[in-house]
């Protein structure tokens, strides 16, 4: 069936209401109507130069980094452990088979790497169009295409990239917040996560802290639709790696 084109245009308002942080999506409708068509309208028929910028974000942050770094060392990281192609992965998947201090630099340096392809894109083009590396690093066409693997990485690294390619008005709080959630939340979850790797402390920290901000700091819509784009993609993959993890674990008992 085929869907009309003001049927999209009303689901993509009802979208942007639902998430807007004025709770009373109504009147901020009323009140600011020429506003928030003319924002919708913006998101619903991107530019060419935010499209081309998106594009340019998600084919830099589907570059896997870490996973490189692990061929030029002869590791095969979509077989080992979690299967994860980040920096995570590539440090146990190393220090089985090289010294401390190799392990520790191939860490190191697909790591930074990993960092620098989220910070760049969004320091130059701003959180909504630097989200989309993120994206690119849960869901990578490259190592879809070759290694077959979904998700291509949780986005750990990415999201540290992101966070501090903001502008300090936003990266300062968000950073604040989320080390408060961190030291706040590893005591109560740390049952949950002990049998998870190290990056889901932060990652859950971050995550949780974006939540905190949009409601506190009301920020300008770029950046809570970054912040829902990088939340989904790292959210979703890593369901989707824990659900892939509970496969391969039946299969072993």
């Amino acid at each position: 069936m085929k869907v009309s084109p003001f049927l999209k245009f009303g689901l993509v308002v009802l979208i942007v209401s639902f998430f807007s942080p004025d709770n009373r999506a109504s009147l901020y409708l009323l009140k600011n109507c020429k506003c928030f068509i003319g924002t919708i309208l913006k998101l619903y028929f991107l530019d060419l130069f935010m499209l081309t910028e998106a594009l340019i974000s998600y084919i830099l942050g589907s570059i896997n980094f870490s996973w490189i770094v692990g061929k030029i060392l002869k590791l095969n990281m979509e077989e080992y452990g979690d299967e994860n192609l980040g920096a995570t992965n590539l440090y146990y998947a190393a220090r089985e088979k090289y010294t401390k201090n190799i392990t520790t630099f191939s860490f190191l340096l697909g790591g930074l790497l990993d960092i620098l392809k989220a910070f760049i894109p969004t320091y130059l083009f701003g959180p909504f169009v630097g989200s989309f590396a993120v994206l690119g690093h849960c869901f990578s066409i490259f190592s879809i295409a070759i290694t077959k693997k979904v998700p291509s990485g949780v986005g750990a690294a990415s999201l540290i990239g992101w966070l501090l390619g903001n502008s300090l008005e936003v990266m300062i709080p968000l950073a604040g917040l989320a080390i408060l959630t961190f030291l706040i939340g590893l005591p109560i979850f740390y049952d949950t996560f002990k049998y998870e790797r190290a990056h889901s402390y932060y990652t859950f920290a971050i995550l949780s802290a974006a939540l905190v901000y949009v409601s506190l700091f009301n920020p300008q819509q770029q950046v809570i639709y970054g912040i829902l784009i990088a939340a989904i993609s790292s959210s979703f993959a890593r369901v989707l790696r824990l659900r892939g993890m509970i496969k391969k674990w039946l299969k072993q008992s």
